[in-house]
């Protein structure tokens, strides 16, 4: 899962503000007196230092959400979040252009000022303050494992008479096995041999110690079971299922290759907070893309006092294809602002 990367500010000194107050408060005692006859020193004219503007603004456009039981989407009104990341004040103008804008800064000159074009297209105006968090690459929860000493693979939706048919192929000759794993350099084997060989790398005191497919509705997944959870790291990498070869009702000698460890059905996002105490996600301020089947997908919240996510910006809901067969899927993801938790879930569609 990948998310947009953001940047944290920091408050600067004000060191400076205060040696130029104090030159102001210089000049004008000198000038009281020179007025009074006495000699007054030249004073260098100061320039006030601008802190840099920390102001952050987050628009969102309207979304329709569809309706239950046949009924017509329901218009979801666009909203503005302005957050002030130092606590500074913030200052809004609405200028007479047309469309309408809004000017925002951290002043009341206006000076480096930013826009939000057409206000009047949003309902909504929530200014508060906030801390910027960026993230890189967060997976979800206990990954890559799907039980306590289980790693899963998605081998693709089946019909489930198929399924009842299934069993694994060893072939012939360089292919002479059923499934091939790797992981953090070694490589092991299966044939119709429970125990797996070992071909290739270092002994690891963590190795493959059993397979089974297992057949859900209308869905094959291959489980790993391991003698001690693998890591995942820059060295070790995700255990790789490199090849996997079965037969399954009419369909006989299938192949499949480079399968990585499936986050299942209805993953975990627990995403990083600012340092201290924990604080919840502003509405409005969340966005970022999921890597899904290879795919990145932009996502966003929905809005106060929603939690859903939105795909493509406007969206509850995103259909894809993914696997060996081509078998159509619904996203559909949630945002729990006070842990940071993003929970996504995934279900088969019959399209037409």
């Amino acid at each position: 899962m990948k998310w947009l990367s953001r940047l944290g500010f920091h408050r600067p000194a004000v060191s400076a503000e205060v040696r130029c107050l104090q030159r102001r408060r210089q000049t004008r005692n000198n000038r009281r007196h020179a007025r009074l006859g006495q000699a007054a020193p030249l004073a260098q004219e100061c320039l006030e230092p601008r802190i840099a503007l920390a102001i952050t603004i987050y628009t969102n456009v309207s979304w329709s959400q569809p309706g239950g039981g046949g009924l017509p989407a329901v218009a979801q009104p666009g909203f503005v979040t302005i957050v002030s990341d130092n606590a500074d004040d913030v200052y809004l103008q609405q200028v007479a252009t047309f469309p309408q804008d809004l000017i925002v800064a951290d002043n009341s000159s206006f000076l480096g000022y930013q826009t939000v074009q057409n206000i009047d297209s949003y309902r909504t105006l929530y200014v508060t303050n906030g801390t910027q968090v960026s993230a890189g690459t967060v997976v979800s929860d206990n990954y890559p494992m799907s039980g306590l000493l289980q790693t899963s693979y998605a081998l693709g939706v089946v019909p489930q008479a198929w399924l009842n048919n299934f069993n694994f192929f060893p072939g012939l000759g360089p292919l002479s096995y059923a499934l091939q794993i790797s992981y953090a350099g070694s490589t092991w084997q299966f044939n119709d041999d429970p125990v797996p060989t070992m071909i290739t790398g270092p002994i690891l005191p963590i190795y493959p110690t059993g397979v089974r497919v297992d057949a859900g509705v209308a869905n094959a997944t291959l489980v790993v079971t391991w003698s001690a959870p693998p890591a995942i790291s820059n060295l070790t990498g995700v255990p790789t299922v490199d090849a996997v070869r079965v037969n399954w009702g009419i369909f006989t000698g299938v192949q499949l290759n480079n399968l990585l460890p499936s986050s299942m059905a209805n993953p975990v996002f627990t995403l990083p907070m600012p340092n201290g105490p924990r604080v919840s996600i502003t509405p409005g301020t969340l966005s970022g893309v999921v890597n899904v089947a290879g795919q990145n997908i932009a996502f966003r919240s929905a809005g106060p006092q929603r939690n859903e996510l939105l795909f493509g910006a406007t969206s509850p809901n995103y259909d894809f294809q993914a696997g060996s067969y081509r078998t159509a899927r619904r996203m559909t993801g949630t945002i729990d602002y006070a842990t940071g938790q993003i929970s996504l879930s995934f279900v088969e569609l019959n399209w037409a």
